[in-house]
């Protein structure tokens, strides 16, 4: 099992950074790496923005 991941040495303290680690290996896996990190993170950027504006258009209409 340990020769499937293809992980290098990583050192992060941060709760965060670890978790965000973890969330893009599973995505650069799911994708089967065609996409870089940067446009992983640019789409991931993209939709929040899109939902954020969604749900103020909710909030307009809904008064």
């Amino acid at each position: 099992m340990k020769t499937e991941f293809k992980f290098r040495p990583i050192y992060l303290s941060r709760k965060g950074r670890i978790t965000a680690l973890v969330i893009y290996r599973i995505l650069e896996q799911k994708l089967k790496e065609k996409y870089t990190c940067e446009e992983l993170i640019d789409t991931i950027r993209f939709m929040d923005m899109m939902l954020c504006t969604m749900i103020l258009d909710l909030e307009q209409i809904t008064g």
